[in-house]
């Protein structure tokens, strides 16, 4: 893992956008990369820290969050396609390539209702990933959720997270930048520890995933 990461960071130094599309895709199927690190880097990487605000969010949306969320958006569809065409059968089979099991399925499961709350439920759990990603694909490709709107809501979910981790990693290049330049000291340490909670916190709820997800 530490290996395609490292290949991944240097990619996004040399080819920009083109690496961060391939990381989207790549982060979908290779189960244990953690998803914050390519945005976080991306955004520490190819966005300048002495941008302004408007500037910055324009150039995060257009050259890590789109291109990133398009890659992801694609890269799901293995796992969907998976369980849409084969079913229980091939998530028993090959379940645990992608860290997950016919019983985590289940529980999730339990949470859709074939109606409008599913394309809440894409949304939020993209947005917000506390459960894995390949579980929600395999439960939505296993539940037959239409492709239309499994593609949209994971899209449109996968936008909303790249972006807030990447604004993070700008962030932490600007604050990295102050201090070396020895500009605004104080605010950059208070930045410091506003994103060392935030981290902590996103890593708290990474490492209880499994425990929230049985609750």
């Amino acid at each position: 893992m530490t290996t395609v990461v490292d290949k991944i960071f240097a990619s996004i130094k040399t080819y920009g956008v083109f690496s961060v599309f391939l990381g989207g895709v790549i982060e979908e199927i290779i189960v244990p990369i953690p998803s914050p690190l390519i945005c976080m880097g991306a955004g520490y990487l190819l966005i300048e820290p002495n941008l302004s605000l408007g500037t910055a969010i324009f150039k995060i949306v257009s050259v890590i969050s789109i291109p990133f969320a398009l890659g992801a958006t694609l890269g799901s569809l293995l796992v969907y396609g998976i369980t849409f065409i084969g079913g229980k059968t091939l998530i028993v089979r090959f379940g645990k390539f992608f860290d997950f099991s016919w019983k985590t399925i289940e529980i999730v499961e339990k949470r859709f209702t074939k109606g409008k709350k599913d394309e809440f439920l894409i949304f939020i759990t993209r947005a917000i990933p506390v459960i894995p990603v390949s579980v929600i694909s395999a439960t939505c490709g296993f539940l037959r959720i239409p492709p239309k709107e499994f593609l949209l809501f994971t899209f449109l979910g996968i936008v909303a997270r790249s972006f807030v981790l990447a604004f993070l990693g700008w962030q932490v290049g600007e604050v990295y930048h102050n201090l070396a330049e020895g500009i605004d000291t104080i605010e950059s340490i208070v930045t410091i520890f506003l994103l060392a909670i935030v981290g902590f916190f996103l890593g708290l709820l990474y490492l209880k995933r499994e425990k929230i997800l049985n609750k």
